[in-house]
């Protein structure tokens, strides 16, 4: 079940829902990317947040790669890390913290990724 956070100080609409995310470091220097997992508890047109094994730092620019349901591929976003905490939720303590993250970039060349996340909220909010 999804609900929406009705925030008054909200840019755009959230539907909170579970959804699969792999992130990874965005490097300008060095080969070395950190990969991790996480789970999203919840998404906007504007940005994510999502449950992860690892506190990255604020400003940290990160490539996700979001399995939302009833897509038939991922999304690819790039992210800033706005706001990092420990998670409220101690059901999961393999991913202790929670990120916020605003997105600088969705989809392709194209705009597919970002209507498709904008379908997908719109479903949620029906």
């Amino acid at each position: 079940m999804s609900t929406t956070d009705n925030a008054d100080s909200r840019t755009f609409p959230r539907v909170t829902d579970s959804s699969k995310v792999k992130s990874t470091v965005v490097v300008t220097s060095g080969t070395s990317m950190e990969i991790a997992s996480g789970l999203a508890t919840n998404i906007s047109g504007g940005g994510i947040c999502f449950r992860t094994e690892d506190p990255y730092k604020l400003g940290t620019m990160l490539a996700l790669e979001l399995e939302l349901p009833g897509m038939p591929v991922a999304v690819i976003a790039l992210a800033r890390v706005v706001w990092v905490q420990e998670s409220p939720s101690k059901a999961e303590p393999e991913r202790p913290w929670e990120l916020g993250c605003e997105f600088h970039w969705v989809g392709w060349d194209s705009n597919v990724a970002q209507a498709r996340i904008a379908d997908y909220i719109r479903k949620k909010l029906g």
